[in-house]
């Protein structure tokens, strides 16, 4: 389970704490692939106190600006170019080091990665459709890209890539799943 006295959130869209609509979008879906239920059936008002209490465990909150969620512009329709610039990127960027080649998550690193709490973590198996944690649509693909995953080491790309390299990026992650971005 998530550690709220660190401040560290996992799906967020900021590069620094999640805003409250992060936590109230947690709350409300749940995460896919975890005991993390979706709450969607409470009402708004409730789940928005749970949005303040997860908060009050940490003292981060209070000390830190909350960030300013990153500007996600629509994105162009997907073509053979851009998934193949993508594919190419991805090698570029090293994501195959922790996702693999084909990305299975099998990469020559993935078995030596461990959260910010010393636990070992499983990179994310691209091909099966529908249930990254953090969401699956290439708008979520490129908001991970551009803000990494807290507590993991998915790092932010968003110095080191173009919005244009991190789109490629994402629509071809998109794409090994035999989605259609």
């Amino acid at each position: 389970p998530r550690d709220f006295v660190s401040g560290k959130f996992k799906i967020r869209s900021t590069p620094t704490l999640p805003t409250d609509e992060d936590l109230l979008k947690t709350i409300t879906s749940g995460i896919a692939g975890t005991s993390m239920p979706s709450w969607a059936a409470l009402p708004e008002q409730d789940r928005r106190a749970l949005v303040a209490h997860v908060k009050s465990f940490s003292e981060t909150f209070r000390a830190q600006p909350v960030g300013t969620s990153v500007a996600i512009r629509q994105a162009p329709p997907v073509t053979p170019r851009l998934l193949a610039t993508g594919k190419d990127l991805y090698e570029q960027a090293g994501c195959f080091d922790c996702h693999g080649r084909s990305g299975k998550g099998d990469g020559p690193a993935a078995a030596t990665l461990k959260d910010e709490w010393g636990y070992p973590i499983t990179p994310y198996d691209f091909t099966i459709p529908g249930k990254m944690k953090g969401g699956s649509t290439v708008k979520d693909i490129y908001r991970t890209l551009t803000v990494g995953i807290g507590g993991t080491p998915m790092p932010s790309y968003d110095e080191a890539l173009t919005e244009e390299e991190r789109r490629a990026i994402a629509y071809y992650v998109r794409s090994l799943a035999g989605k259609k971005a």
